[in-house]
């Protein structure tokens, strides 16, 4: 688990499973949630576990809206997220592992808002 800041200055959270050389992978949580939406055990295999068994280096983001952090508890809009979280995390993520790119899973508000940052041409 490591935390990065965005541009803007907030705080967001990005945890790893690598489980081999397909990737990397980021899951994207909706809004009112975190990352550990993929992970939970109330089933027998989540997301997370899949993807991990299957040779995938998955990273879950936790970004600013995400009832796991701190920064949840002030206002934000979509704007914001757009422009400051994806690109900070991707980057993050293409630095640690040299990947050309990140593939991406985006659920509900997560995924408004990345799609969002792509129209933008907004890139890590």
């Amino acid at each position: 688990m490591a935390f990065f800041l965005t541009d803007d200055g907030v705080n967001l959270r990005l945890t790893r499973y690598n489980g081999g050389g397909k990737g990397p992978v980021m899951l994207v949580h909706g809004l009112g949630v975190g990352s550990n939406i993929f992970s939970t055990d109330t089933i027998s295999t989540n997301l997370l576990e899949y993807l991990y068994q299957h040779g995938y280096d998955v990273w879950l983001l936790d970004f600013r809206v995400s009832i796991l952090l701190e920064a949840s508890q002030q206002q934000w809009d979509g704007d914001q997220v757009a422009r400051y979280d994806y690109p900070a995390a991707i980057r993050r993520i293409r630095e640690a592992t040299g990947a050309a790119d990140v593939q991406c899973v985006v659920h509900c508000y997560g995924a408004t808002t990345f799609f969002m940052s792509m129209l933008a041409g907004l890139e890590g």
